[in-house]
């Protein structure tokens, strides 16, 4: 049992290190270390201190401090006091410290590490580590100037100066920075499949149809012999047909043809009779009319002659 799943825990950090992206591999990988950064090893010299005292440094890469260390010891057990501090324009410390840190002081002539709250800093910043010292101790350095970065330093009489009055002492010490390195693992990325681009379609443009519109013609219709014949003269049985209708009564009447021209008595060219090509008709049958009277009253007094 145990052979298999050692087998099974080989096979998927094998998958995971041929298949970048999978779920066993880790977008990236982060690394951190602490490292020295600045440091003053030199230690010919010692000296008793009890106070407030300084070494400025400048810092060399950018990152987070974690922790400093200075040579330091005592006879008894004591504790010192160290914060790090911003410097002025005149190279003293000056303002709110970025971390503060204890450690105890003890007979071991070596350096002591005093552990700071992580924080940035940035290369070429200077900076200053303040250890106040609550009872008398021992620290080593070097008055020739090991350290051509910064110095060491005192308060006394209300303000800062050189350890001493000299410019070329430095503390040993130690500056401690830690680095995150971020390193990507390498992901398989799938290239998209290209989609064609939707073209539009043409539609194509209508064309306006245009219905011829027929228009009826009215047909005119000609007053004709007919009407001329309903208002002609009757004749009386036995007696001879009257005459044929003579076309100048057939103008008379009037007639009308579409789009023609006017008649006389007619408005013509529109498909209506006109009132006076009516009036010539009445005038016309009342002749009709009168001259049948007239006929048929000369007959009955010609009847008895010729009996």
């Amino acid at each position: 049992m145990k052979r298999r799943w050692g087998t099974l825990v080989a096979g998927l950090l094998i998958a995971s290190s041929l298949a970048p992206g999978t779920l066993l591999a880790p977008a990236s990988v982060r690394a951190s270390f602490t490292f020295v950064d600045q440091h003053s090893d030199s230690v010919p010299w010692e000296w008793l201190v009890k106070g407030d005292y300084a070494q400025t440094f400048t810092v060399g890469s950018t990152g987070s401090m974690t922790a400093v260390a200075l040579w330091v010891f005592a006879s008894q057990h004591a504790t010192v006091e160290v914060a790090v501090h911003p410097l002025n324009a005149s190279g003293f410390p000056n303002g709110f410290p970025l971390g503060t840190g204890y450690a105890l002081a003890t007979p071991s002539d070596a350096f002591v590490t005093f552990s700071l709250p992580h924080f940035s800093v940035t290369a070429g910043q200077r900076l200053a580590i303040v250890f106040h010292v609550l009872s008398t101790c021992a620290i080593r350095g070097d008055s020739a100037n090991p350290y051509h970065r910064g110095m060491a330093q005192e308060y006394s009489n209300g303000a800062w100066h050189g350890f001493q009055l000299v410019t070329t002492t430095d503390f040993a010490f130690k500056t401690y920075m830690s680095s995150v390195i971020a390193v990507p693992v390498p992901k398989t990325s799938l290239t998209p499949t290209p989609q064609p681009t939707p073209q539009p379609t043409p539609q194509p443009t209508p064309q306006s149809t245009l219905t011829p519109t027929l228009s009826s013609t009215p047909t005119g219709t000609s007053v004709a012999a007919s009407m001329v014949a309903a208002v002609a003269t009757g004749t009386p049985a036995g007696a001879e047909s009257p005459a044929a209708v003579r076309p100048s009564e057939v103008a008379a009447a009037g007639t009308f043809t579409p789009g023609g021209p006017a008649r006389p008595g007619g408005t013509g060219g529109t498909g209506d009779v006109g009132l006076p090509a009516i009036l010539a008709a009445i005038a016309a049958l009342v002749v009709a009319l009168g001259g049948l009277a007239f006929l048929l009253v000369r007959r009955r007094r010609r009847r008895p002659e010729v009996e």
